[in-house]
């Protein structure tokens, strides 16, 4: 699909840096950041080229470039490198053996703040019995998307009937 091994690397940069910021990636950004040994312009030329195979596109005329559903399918599938985090499942396996004589739900609650804390993101654990966990979810508003105040409707679904509520986010800087 991707005809130079440049245009691959462009395009696992360019991802990986919208992933990390949340905003249109430019040509220069990419050569001063990335250390492409070419000019922007022709950074400028291969993104061209990914934007007509349908994994680039662009929000605005003169802005960067983002990346789009297929581009997102090809970093899965090409560009994701697995990182195995053999020390933290240890721990995570020790955790369950040290909890063998725990309940189900409480062994959950257990994995769901450890990955939390480990990863430092939102955990979200559904079970087959419509069971719901959450933990870490102050880690979602350190994201790039939420980096300006603005109102978060919540949405939070349980045994009881669903309640809804609009959290009101402030800039912290």
């Amino acid at each position: 699909m991707i005809a130079t091994q440049r245009r691959y690397e462009l395009l696992k940069a360019l991802i990986e840096a919208y992933i990390e910021r949340a905003e249109p990636i430019g040509s220069k950004a990419l050569v001063i950041e990335y250390h492409f040994p070419v000019s922007s312009a022709t950074i400028r030329n291969d993104m061209q080229e990914l934007e007509r195979e349908g994994l680039l596109g662009h929000p605005h005329t003169s802005s960067g470039r983002i990346p789009t559903a297929r581009g997102y399918q090809w970093y899965v599938d090409h560009g994701l490198e697995a990182r195995v985090l053999d020390a933290e499942r240890r721990v995570i396996e020790r955790l369950f053996q040290l909890m063998e004589d725990q309940s189900r739900e409480e062994r959950y609650r257990a994995l769901v703040q450890r990955l939390a804390e480990v990863s430092e993101e939102a955990v979200i654990l559904h079970t087959h019995e419509h069971d719901l966990y959450l933990n870490g979810l102050g880690y979602l508003f350190s994201q790039p998307e939420f980096s300006r105040s603005f109102m978060v409707p919540v949405t939070v679904k349980c045994k009881l009937p669903i309640k809804s509520k609009i959290f009101k986010i402030e800039e912290t800087k």
